[in-house]
């Protein structure tokens, strides 16, 4: 027996798997086993796999007729034998030291069932993309949680073989909802869950599984929700949440239709999210607009300005609030996905972010207050030790068709302090709040005018004097 299975399910991906096996082959610990499941493939998979198994016996290769990914990963973990399971699409990536951190956590952690991580989102040249963090949104993995959302990928996840043997694998009768079917079961069983907070593993966006059939994901997701919600015995709070769990059904539903152009039937799909949570448009700044921005932002559903202005020219009744909300939303989208990129690396495709919204809004270069405060908002999301620096990388790398922007820099960073000694007030640091203010204060001194700065100040510097 080893310590870990690597369940890699694939069909005709012969040009990416080697990726794939090449990411196994490069993890820090050597005790694990990889096992190629050739769902019935008519390229050259089976030559490409059997090169490496020349190479190194760890690496497994069986063949079935082509039954689906469901299907492939069980019959990977029949032909397993690790006491931990891993699955690895066959155009995703591990990071090296995955599976030796998830593996030596789930060691040391008996009554843990299951761990999951973060993910680097890369184009099919592996360029970086975006950064997942969902912990951040989502810090709690419980029923709950599960019921509603979907927050890891597969290969994130590092589970033992004892749970998924207790709940039956994956779901055959399932494709895209498989695994968020399988992390519910173990939920729901009792399999305890945890994150590891950082970036184990890549996953490849393109063409053939950015979003797919958008109509057959949100059915085998109403598929999987009847399904969970038809047990008698789930706990209140999550048959409390049963309306919610759908609406955010359709509303995901609504984003991939967006996503891929099918613009009346993702109306529909948001029209029924909105009838079950009403509450998506209250607030002068409706849920819903940060909702579908934050599907903007992903890199699933393509560019984020295009994305967004679709969804807006094809809004329900029911979502008419939304129409005057353009020009914020679509700015929105494009600097958060242009401060994401650039976050990793990607400085070429935030440029081209912001160029795409510029096209569709001119506000990008008409409202720089606007600029300055979705950028802040944004930016105030980060890691406290990365947002100054976050500023200057997103001022720095404008397009020339921006470069008017940059005048506003000390303005952004201002800003982000200001807010940063406000927080501070809030909980009582008076030093804090003085440090900060004042430093938002030296790189904008418009500031002054603000009373509530001048009277934070004063009171600050009262307290400090006071203790001394």
């Amino acid at each position: 027996m080893v310590q870990v299975s690597v369940i890699v399910p694939t069909y005709n991906r012969a040009d990416l798997i080697p990726y794939t096996i090449d990411s196994v082959l490069s993890q820090t610990t050597s005790d694990w086993e990889l096992i190629v499941v050739d769902d019935g493939s008519t390229d050259d998979t089976a030559a490409v796999v059997k090169r490496y198994q020349d190479q190194d016996a760890r690496v497994h290769y069986v063949r079935q007729e082509n039954a689906g990914v469901s299907a492939a990963r069980n019959r990977g973990v029949a032909n397993s034998t690790g006491e931990y399971l891993c699955f690895l699409d066959s155009d995703d990536e591990l990071l090296p030291q995955k599976v030796a951190q998830q593996a030596g956590y789930l060691d040391s952690h008996q009554s843990i069932g299951l761990v999951a991580s973060g993910h680097l989102l890369i184009d099919r040249e592996g360029q970086p993309l975006a950064q997942a963090l969902p912990w951040r949104s989502y810090p709690r993995l419980d029923l709950a949680t599960l019921a509603s959302t979907c927050p890891m990928v597969p290969h994130a996840v590092l589970l033992r073989r004892s749970w998924f043997v207790r709940v039956g694998g994956f779901a055959t009768s399932l494709s895209g909802a498989a695994d968020h079917d399988l992390w519910l079961r173990l939920a729901y069983a009792g399999c305890t869950m945890e994150w590891t907070p950082e970036i184990l593993c890549r996953y490849r966006l393109h063409g053939s599984n950015m979003i797919g059939d958008a109509s057959k994901q949100e059915r085998d997701h109403l598929v999987r929700l009847n399904h969970f919600y038809s047990q008698a015995d789930l706990p209140p709070e999550v048959q409390e949440g049963r309306a919610r769990a759908y609406g955010l059904a359709y509303l995901a539903g609504a984003a991939r239709k967006y996503g891929i152009g099918q613009s009346q039937a993702a109306s529909q799909s948001l029209e029924k999210a909105i009838a079950l949570l009403p509450d998506l448009m209250e607030g002068e700044y409706p849920f819903l607009a940060s909702a579908l921005v934050a599907w903007a932002v992903n890199p699933v559903t393509g560019d984020p300005a295009t994305f967004m202005a679709r969804v807006l020219d094809n809004l329900p009744d029911s979502a008419s609030r939304l129409r005057p909300l353009r020009q914020r939303m679509v700015c929105e989208a494009a600097i958060r996905s242009a401060v994401d990129a650039t976050a990793v690396g990607n400085d070429a495709l935030a440029r081209q972010y912001l160029l795409s919204a510029l096209e569709k809004e001119r506000a990008l270069s008409n409202d720089p207050a606007l600029v300055v405060e979705l950028l802040v908002n944004h930016i105030r999301g980060q890691e406290e030790k990365q947002q100054t620096d976050c500023v200057g990388r997103f001022f720095n790398n404008l397009p020339p068709e921006l470069a008017s922007l940059r005048a506003f820099r000390r303005k952004a960073l201002g800003r982000l302090y200001m807010a940063a000694g406000f927080e501070a007030h809030k909980t009582g640091a008076a030093r804090e709040a003085a440090r900060a203010i004042w430093h938002g204060v030296r790189l904008d001194p418009t500031w002054l005018r603000n009373r509530g700065v001048r009277s934070i100040l004063l009171r600050s510097m009262l307290t400090m004097a006071a203790r001394h």
